[in-house]
C-alpha cells in the first residue's frame, strides 16, 4: 500500500492527478465549501489571543482549507500569526500555490522541519491519517493473521494470511477486550503503524503544541460494527471500489481506510498530547461557527453537517501538549 500511494514515481500522491476537488478521485469537504477553514479559523483566534501563532497544516490537499481559513482570518487575523504547509509532492505544492495564490505561506517537506522554524504551533490536518498506508489483519482461530498481496490463481482472492510479527499491543483493535461480544471468525481489522510511527518521530512532552485532526472514522468498537471485511476501500472518479479491484492500477487508486480514533487518543496520551476534545463534525462546526456565518452558508451547512452524512461520519480531535 505505501507504495502504490507514496511511490516517488508512481505513487497516488505524489503524482498527485487524482487529489483535490469535485473533479478528481474524490472530493473533500474544503473543496466543497470553505465553512470548515472558517470554523478552524475561529478555533485558532482563541489559540493565537495568547500571543502570535504559527500554524502548521499537514497535508493540505489542493490548497481548499488554507485558503478558507486566510480568508476567513482577513488582513488584520493574518497579522497575528503565520502559515505553514508541510507537503512532499510537487504536484500539489504547485497546486496550493496556484490556489493561494500569493498569500504569505511557508512550505516544508516534513513536520519536523515545520516545527524547527515554528514557535507557539497549531497542527492542523484534514484526511491525513486515512493516506497514511494500512496493514491488514483477519482472525483466524483466536489469533490475528496479517494479509499481503500476492500473486494468486485466476478468480482467487489476491490476498493471503500469513502469521505477523508485528507488536500489536499499540492498536486497540486487536485488543479482544475492545469486543463487548467476542471477534468473530474473520473479522478484518486494519492497523496504521506507520502513523503512529510518524506521531512519534516528532511529538515531544516538552514540546507546547495544540493538535487538531480532522478524518473519517469511530472510536472502538463502534468502527467495525457490522463491518466484518473492515473499512478498506479505493476510489477512482468518485467510484467506489472494495475486493480485488482495489488492487489493480496502483497509483491510480486512492486506498484509504477508516481512522481508528481511540488509537489516537492514546498514541497522543503517550507522547503528551492530551485530549480536549472529541467531537463530530457537526458538533465542531456548531460549536465554532459564529451565528451570522450560520445563517448565510446554511444550504453549505446543511450538507457538511448532516448527521447522517459528512456532519457524522467525520470526526474532529483536539490534543494539547502539557496540562488541559
Amino acid at each position: 500500500m505505501e507504495t502504490a500511494l507514496y511511490d516517488v514515481e508512481g505513487g497516488f500522491y505524489v503524482r498527485a492527478e487524482g487529489v483535490g476537488g469535485a473533479r478528481r478521485a474524490f472530493a473533500t469537504i474544503p473543496s466543497l465549501s470553505p465553512l470548515l477553514g472558517r470554523a478552524i479559523w475561529q478555533w485558532a483566534k482563541g489559540l493565537a489571543g495568547r500571543g502570535p501563532l504559527d500554524m502548521v497544516e499537514v497535508g493540505a490537499g489542493g490548497g481548499h482549507l488554507a485558503k478558507a481559513f486566510l480568508d476567513a482570518a482577513g488582513w488584520w487575523g493574518r497579522r497575528s500569526l503565520r502559515y505553514h504547509i508541510v507537503e512532499i509532492s510537487p504536484k500539489l505544492r504547485e497546486a496550493q500555490a496556484a490556489m493561494l495564490n500569493g498569500r504569505k505561506v511557508v512550505w516544508h517537506d516534513s513536520i519536523e522541519a515545520a516545527l524547527g522554524a515554528t514557535e507557539r504551533t497549531a497542527i492542523i490536518s484534514n484526511e491525513l491519517v486515512d493516506a497514511f498506508p494500512c496493514q491488514l489483519l483477519r482472525y483466524e482461530s483466536g489469533a490475528w493473521r496479517e494479509l499481503r498481496l500476492g500473486w494468486p490463481p485466476e478468480g482467487e482472492s489476491p490476498l493471503a494470511a500469513h502469521d505477523t510479527d508485528l507488536d500489536l499491543t499499540p492498536f486497540t483493535a486487536c485488543d479482544p477486550l475492545m469486543w463487548p461480544g467476542g471477534i468473530s471468525e474473520g473479522q478484518v481489522v486494519e492497523i496504521h503503524p506507520a502513523f503512529r510511527d510518524w506521531l512519534h518521530a516528532w511529538a515531544r512532552r516538552d514540546r507546547k503544541v495544540d493538535m487538531l485532526t480532522i478524518d473519517y472514522g469511530d472510536p472502538m468498537p463502534e468502527l467495525y460494527v457490522d463491518r466484518p471485511q473492515g473499512t478498506l476501500r479505493g476510489y477512482v472518479a468518485h467510484q467506489r471500489l472494495t475486493g480485488a479491484a482495489l488492487f489493480r492500477g496502483p497509483g491510480t487508486i486512492d486506498l484509504t481506510c477508516d481512522v481508528n480514533f481511540t488509537d489516537l487518543q492514546a498514541w497522543g496520551q503517550s507522547v503528551g498530547l492530551h485530549t480536549v476534545e472529541f467531537n463530530d463534525q457537526a458538533g465542531f462546526l456548531d460549536a465554532w461557527l459564529p451565528d451570522k456565518e450560520k445563517a448565510r452558508h446554511a444550504a453549505d451547512l446543511d450538507a457538511i453537517s448532516d448527521p447522517d452524512g459528512a456532519g457524522g461520519a467525520f470526526k474532529v480531535l483536539w490534543q494539547r501538549s502539557g496540562k488541559v
